[in-house]
Formats: C-alpha cells, sequence, structure tokens
C-alpha cells in the first residue's frame, strides 16, 4: 500500500519504517529486476541483483555491478560485509 509504487523509494521505506528500522546502513535489497534496484538505490540502501529469470546478467548490469546467481548466493555476499 504505497502512493509510489517502485523503482521510487516508497515501498522499502514503507518497510523498513514498519520493522522499526533506524539505521538504514545494514539494509539491504535482494532483487532480480531493475526495479528492484532502483528502489533500493532512491531509498539509499545496499542492494544485490539475483538472477532470477527475470532480466538477464546484461540487463542487471546496466544497474549494478552487484550481481549474484541465486538468493543464498547473495545472503552470504551481504554476511562477509
Amino acid at each position: 500500500d504505497v502512493s509510489n509504487p517502485k523503482p521510487h523509494g516508497e515501498p522499502i521505506l514503507k518497510a523498513l519504517k514498519k520493522m522499526n528500522v533506524q539505521d538504514k546502513k545494514n539494509s539491504w535489497m535482494i532483487g532480480d529486476t531493475n526495479l528492484d534496484i532502483k528502489s533500493a538505490k532512491n531509498a539509499k540502501i545496499n542492494h544485490i541483483a539475483v538472477l532470477g529469470g527475470y532480466e538477464s546478467r546484461q540487463d542487471l548490469l546496466k544497474h549494478t555491478d552487484q550481481i549474484c546467481n541465486n538468493v543464498l548466493e547473495a545472503v552470504q555476499k551481504i554476511d562477509d560485509f
């Protein structure tokens, strides 16, 4: 329930508010589309793209160089930060 859907940052910011997140520096968006990555950037949080069939690596590379093959790999990469 947002006024501004992705790629606006509002959906992410609203979710963070509902989870009582005070400091966004440790917040991450794992997404499989350019809209997810743009939304994370607009919300000023960290992001990682995953290959899930919605967009190709080449398309995602236009928006980020943080790309993993799957969610498990993304979570492991986040854990390394």
